[in-house]
């Protein structure tokens, strides 16, 4: 089960996540706030796609903007991590 959900999240990290990182990345803009504002952005849209119907609950759209939030920060840390340390001060 978990190479399905781990080919389900690739899929939305590629089409939302990765547009949203090379745009924040050339208007150099790639700071915790705005990896946490993306986060909870895709998280939401990605949680009213899975659920399917035309009405989104605010508990769905909550959790799954919880989970962006938290996914977009890890990615943050690991991102700042890979960055030369003299680089890291301006983020």
């Amino acid at each position: 089960m978990v190479p399905v959900f781990y080919a389900f999240s690739l899929f939305f990290t590629l089409v939302l996540g990765l547009p949203v990182f090379l745009l924040l990345r050339r208007l150099s803009l790639v700071r915790w706030w705005s990896a946490l504002a993306a986060g909870i952005a895709i998280g939401a849209i990605v949680a009213s796609l899975v659920q399917g119907s035309t009405f989104l609950s605010v508990e769905v759209a909550g959790f799954g903007a919880a989970l962006g939030a938290g996914e977009a920060m890890l990615f943050w840390f690991v991102w700042l991590s890979s960055r030369p340390k003299e680089r890291r001060l301006g983020l």
